[in-house]
């Protein structure tokens, strides 16, 4: 998929075309669509903007995307699992949202300055880590969460200190990681297994050293294996793309290596994880970026370019 500059792709969905995907938007409400409701394009191509699929309002942008298939949740089985930016939580039995207008449905009930950002399918009983800026976590389960209805506000997940925010909430387990990126480049990998579980709405313990050095954490994630990459995306535009592999695994108490290097007053604002290529795979993809450029506005130019190359020389039309 090509992005346009300054873009990033934030989520990946694999979906059959009869699923119905959930999309999620910052304002707190949800929308229900069909996979082939999204019009299917090249490889290469850019995509349809979400505003053309979804009727988002002004600063209304979706922040999480969910699929939802027959076969996996037919029978609206399991709980969908809310985080805002303040550290509020809700859990809400996923049977209500199965009928949402096309107008969408309030998802959570928000208070002012607040912004839903992670949502996940849950079981009811997983467990789940809640990473904020100045470099706390907390480690819970997720039945410390009563189910609540939709237009409900939820309760509090972590407790914030003065000027920190949320920055993720990932499912995990006791055999995953957790990779976290600062806004000066550096990062590193911690096992789960190092975060005690404790009761939500508490402050939580340390993830990584926050200094003057590394600056905030900028971003978190629940990492599965090593089979993923990484790539993250400053504020001026630098790009890095590197394996989970070569990136150190260190305690929770230490600011971790350098990943990224940075020019002087730019940060990191973004990371996205992606699945690992093979090198045959990249080529290919490579290769056929020319052969998906021509669109149907360019054919009407590109015969009437042939046609005049075509006209005898020497006459001129009246």
């Amino acid at each position: 998929m090509m992005t346009r500059e300054e873009d990033v792709i934030e989520h990946v969905v694999n979906a059959s075309t009869h699923d119905y995907l959930l999309f999620f938007t910052n304002r707190g409400r949800v929308f229900r669509i069909r996979t082939y409701e999204v019009p299917a394009v090249g490889l290469n191509a850019k995509g349809v903007a979400l505003v053309n699929l979804l009727q988002l309002q002004p600063e209304e942008y979706v922040s999480s995307v969910i699929n939802v298939s027959k076969q996996t949740n037919g029978g609206g089985e399991g709980h969908l699992l809310m985080c805002t930016v303040n550290g509020v939580i809700k859990k809400t039995p996923f049977e209500q949202y199965q009928n949402v207008r096309a107008t969408g449905l309030i998802a959570i009930r928000l208070d002012e300055g607040d912004e839903l950002k992670w949502i996940r399918m849950t079981t009811g009983k997983d467990e789940v880590i809640i990473s904020t800026s100045q470099g706390q976590a907390i480690h819970f389960n997720e039945t410390d969460a009563r189910p609540m209805g939709r237009a409900s506000r939820g309760v509090r997940g972590i407790r914030l200190r003065s000027g920190d925010r949320v920055i993720g909430m990932d499912i995990v387990s006791s055999e995953s990681y957790m990779f976290v990126i600062s806004e000066f480049g550096y990062g590193k990998r911690t096992k789960v297994s190092q975060f005690t579980p404790h009761k939500r709405g508490g402050v939580g313990i340390r993830s990584a050293v926050v200094n003057k050095k590394t600056g905030q954490l900028v971003g978190v994630k629940a990492l599965q294996g090593d089979d993923q990459e990484v790539i993250i995306i400053s504020a001026n535009g630098q790009t890095i793309r590197l394996g989970l592999k070569d990136i150190s695994s260190l305690g929770r108490a230490t600011q971790g290596v350098r990943i990224m290097r940075l020019n002087a007053n730019d940060k990191v604002v973004s990371l996205a994880l992606v699945e690992k290529l093979e090198n045959g795979e990249e080529e290919e993809t490579v290769g056929t970026t020319t052969s998906q450029t021509t669109t149907k506005a360019d054919k009407p130019a590109r015969q009437a370019k042939q046609q005049a190359a075509e006209r005898p020389k020497g006459r001129s039309r009246s």
